[in-house]
């Protein structure tokens, strides 16, 4: 019961999970040309750390 109870605990946060990143997917997708330059430089400044 108690195993039952956490498994649908854990599938609801996944969905929740999901509904956010369709969120953020869709504000993204709105702002792309505001937030490409910051990807830009997310990526010139992290991608030598994951060479590493």
């Amino acid at each position: 019961d108690e195993g039952v109870r956490s498994l649908r605990r854990s599938l609801v946060d996944s969905l929740r999970d999901c509904r956010l990143m369709m969120e953020v997917h869709k504000i993204m997708s709105m702002h792309i040309l505001c937030i490409w330059p910051f990807q830009e430089l997310v990526r010139i400044h992290f991608y030598p750390l994951t060479l590493e």
